[in-house]
């Protein structure tokens, strides 16, 4: 069963009461001529405007986006997001690939009235009918499967449908209790429903696991609800997560380390970038730039103890400073990485992190270096480039040692490299190389399953060397195994080739052709595996195993895989012909006729020639030379068994005559009667 993870789905819930439409508390300067240098200070004052607010709903639709920005930009496929206000029965955009992205989440946001304070409130839809709408609204969508989901179950792959639901709100207006309790009991109740009424319904599943993030907001200016993030399991399906966070710009940093740990994301601080000056373009200054990406780059430096040492706490989180590196080598020369991963900076709308992302988008690379206060030598850690107009970030192999500075111990015994199947391998990973999809019409079309299951059948019989198997270490049978077999069409002139390897074989069974060192690929010590008496009938063996992988690419790896196993059929049942059901008055007849049209080899005619001509010595040791018939030697037999027993004891007064029995026996002459009976007297 697969189990999809959390963070496969993703629902934002957004509280659409009038509470949301207070100020946030924090102001923001938009001084747009501070930009420019003013021609007097009068003329400053006056062009200067006044600080901006925001309200709690503007907060939170930003902090939504930019945790939206942050997934696209590092997961464009199979992590999705779907937004719903509480002022909606529904969700405002579905799990299709078409309505997933940053721009249609903002244009749909974009088109949402924002809550307003003097507005009236609705009497006849109270505040909580409106909330366990919209909560019934997330766990909907939390049954809809996604196109990935239901691609797994159309080939017949369970799976566990999870996900996870983030409830911007505020314990000011709401209690959250009542929120956690009507989650516990809505689900149970959706999938009992689900189990009865949707079981085959493709399009639904039950949910199996839901973690609930409450963001519990609060103004600037107040204190926190809670200081540390609290978890509650509710129940089997349900776990909770409640945060208290400040609004304005504390918001948007919460949501960073919330995408953080859901998505298993680091930062890393790339410092000391030489950048020219705004103001100034003859004068240069160094920035840092905070990246985004998956935490598996930092592994190395973790292996190696230097992760400790290169953090640095930036608004509450761990950060990796790594410097700006301007190597003499050619950068190609950094061919050799562990991992890699797309980044997104955290401050995307910043002069270094737009100039930082022009500067690798224009097809430049930027090396990355450990800082020198944590290492006595310059070390290269990482590698800033582009793919496909999308920025990478390599771990390169710092270790002390290289993967490839130590040869393998192999290279120094030349007969076991050259047992390898290098060649084979290499042709191997060839014709199975998969190329980038380029158009949405490639990607519609690519059947990832067909190709998953073509390479575990062409990988459930490769042997590594050539010696591991027979028929892989004659040179006859090379172009049959290596070439021909794997390609699915098969030509005429590739199936004639195919058509003489197999003669070559039944050929060489019929001669009785003993197989020499000339005729291996490589040379083997021991060819006592190679001199037995059923040689060729492993060789037919393996030539079945082998073929029976290929057999459904074609009718003509079909006809060859049957031929195959006619063979070793055909072979099976003479030998059991001849050892069980043959007679042995009729045996050399037999063998000869058997010899002339080839149907047996010759090494089981002459062991079943062993056979017969033992049966025959014991008959002649057991009847002897005499006419004798099969009746008078059973009878002769039998009474010679009889004599072994001892005779009659009467039989030694009564010679050629009948022996009496009970000659002592009295009949009383008294009447019958009660205690009467029959008196027997024995001298």
């Amino acid at each position: 069963m697969v189990n999809t993870p959390l963070n496969h789905k993703t629902i934002i819930l957004f509280d659409h009461s009038n509470f949301f439409s207070n100020n946030c508390g924090q102001t923001y300067e938009f001084d747009v001529t501070s930009k420019s240098k003013p021609s007097s200070h009068s003329q400053n004052q006056s062009h200067k405007l006044s600080p901006l607010n925001k309200s709690l709903w503007t907060c939170a639709v930003e902090a939504a986006l930019e945790f939206s920005r942050i997934v696209y930009d590092l997961f464009p496929e199979n992590k999705l997001i779907r937004m719903i206000t509480t002022k909606h029965d529904n969700a405002i955009n579905s799990w299709h690939e078409s309505e997933q992205g940053l721009e249609h989440l903002m244009n749909v946001m974009g088109t949402i009235q924002p809550p307003n304070l003097t507005a009236p409130q609705n009497l006849n839809q109270p505040e909580e009918l409106i909330l366990c709408r919209a909560l019934n609204a997330c766990l909907n969508a939390m049954v809809q499967l996604t196109p990935m989901q239901q691609n797994l179950i159309k080939n017949k792959v369970p799976i566990k449908n999870t996900g996870r639901i983030i409830f911007f709100t505020s314990s000011q207006t709401r209690k959250l209790e009542p929120i956690q309790e009507f989650f516990v009991k809505a689900i149970e109740e959706l999938n009992k429903v689900i189990d009865m009424s949707a079981k085959n319904d493709l399009s639904v599943r039950k949910i199996d696991k839901i973690e609930l993030v409450l963001i519990d907001m609060v103004l600037y200016e107040q204190n926190l609800t809670w200081n540390k993030e609290l978890i509650l399991q509710n129940s089997q399906e349900l776990r909770t997560h409640l945060v208290s966070c400040k609004s304005g710009s504390n918001l948007p940093l919460k949501l960073i380390k919330l995408a953080q740990k859901f998505y298993d994301l680091a930062i890393t601080s790339v410092t000391n970038i030489p950048m020219k000056e705004e103001l100034n373009a003859n004068s240069s200054a160094n920035y840092d730039v905070d990246i985004l990406h998956h935490k598996s780059l930092h592994d190395q430096l973790k292996i190696l103890g230097l992760l400790k040492n290169c953090f640095v706490q930036k608004d509450g989180v761990n950060t990796v400073c790594l410097k700006w590196s301007n190597p003499k080598t050619n950068i190609t020369e950094f061919n050799l990485t562990t991992s890699s991963s797309r980044i997104t900076p955290i401050d995307v709308n910043s002069r270094p992190s737009s100039c930082l992302t022009s500067f690798l988008l224009s097809g430049r690379c930027v090396v990355l270096e450990i800082p020198r206060s944590t290492t006595s030598t310059k070390i290269s850690s990482h590698v800033l480039c582009t793919h496909g107009n999308e920025i990478f970030i390599h771990s390169l192999n710092y270790s002390i040692k290289s993967i490839i500075e130590d040869r393998p111990s192999i290279d120094n015994e030349g007969d076991k490299l050259k047992d390898y199947r290098t060649s084979e391998f290499i042709e191997f990973m060839k014709s199975n190389t998969l190329s980038r999809i380029s158009t949405l019409y490639d990607k519609e079309n690519f059947k990832s399953q067909k190709i998953v299951e073509r390479l575990e059948k062409l990988t459930q019989n490769f042997p590594i060397t050539y010696s591991e198997k027979i028929i892989t270490n004659l040179n006859q049978l090379k172009p049959f195994l290596t070439r021909i077999m794997s390609e699915e069409p098969i030509t005429d002139s590739q199936y004639s080739e195919c058509v003489k390897c197999l003669e070559y074989i039944q050929n060489a069974e019929s001669k009785n052709e003993q197989i020499t060192q000339e005729h291996l690929i490589t040379q083997v010590d021991d060819l006592s595996i190679y001199k037995r008496k059923d040689f060729y009938k492993l060789i037919w063996t393996e030539l079945e195993n082998f073929l029976k992988q290929y057999q459904d690419f074609s009718d003509k790896h079909r006809f060859f895989y049957n031929h195959v196993k006619n063979v070793k059929t055909s072979m099976s049942k003479s030998e059991t012909t001849i050892s069980r059901n043959l007679d042995p008055r009729k045996a050399s007849r037999t063998f000869e006729k058997l010899q002339e049209t080839n149907q047996i080899p010759k090494e089981v005619l002459e062991f079943e020639n062993d056979k017969l001509s033992k049966r025959k010595k014991f008959s002649k040791d057991l009847i002897g030379d005499s006419d004798l018939n099969l009746f008078d030697f059973w009878s002769k037999t039998l009474i010679d068994k009889n004599k072994c027993k001892p005779d009659f004891y009467a039989r030694s007064f009564y010679t050629n005559q009948i022996a009496p029995l009970y000659t002592n026996l009295k009949i009383d002459e008294n009447p019958p009667g009660k205690g009467a009976g029959v008196k027997m007297e024995i001298s």
